[in-house]
């Protein structure tokens, strides 16, 4: 259980470190974790910052696409990124 409370840990301070390369200072970032009876885990990421939010669409779904790709790859894990 441990491992998985790493990952998630290290897995927002990536999120939060690429946030901050592309010039989201002080963005915020929610990890929310819900597993089913089976051991699966779905992960819902919620991204908050001013400048986010005026972005288009297509903008920021290349955003969610890249948060997505920094997650940690564990079988039966799925991730969701949106706005807050």
């Amino acid at each position: 259980m441990q491992e998985y409370v790493d990952m998630q840990e290290e897995y927002v301070e990536e999120i939060k470190g690429l946030l901050d390369d592309l010039g989201y200072e002080n963005s915020g970032v929610n990890l929310t974790m819900i597993a089913d009876g089976e051991g699966n885990r779905s992960y819902q990421v919620k991204l908050h910052h001013k400048r986010i939010n005026r972005l288009s669409e297509e903008e920021k779904e290349a955003l969610f696409a890249t948060v997505e790709e920094l997650a940690f790859q564990v079988m039966g894990c799925e991730f969701e990124v949106s706005l807050l």
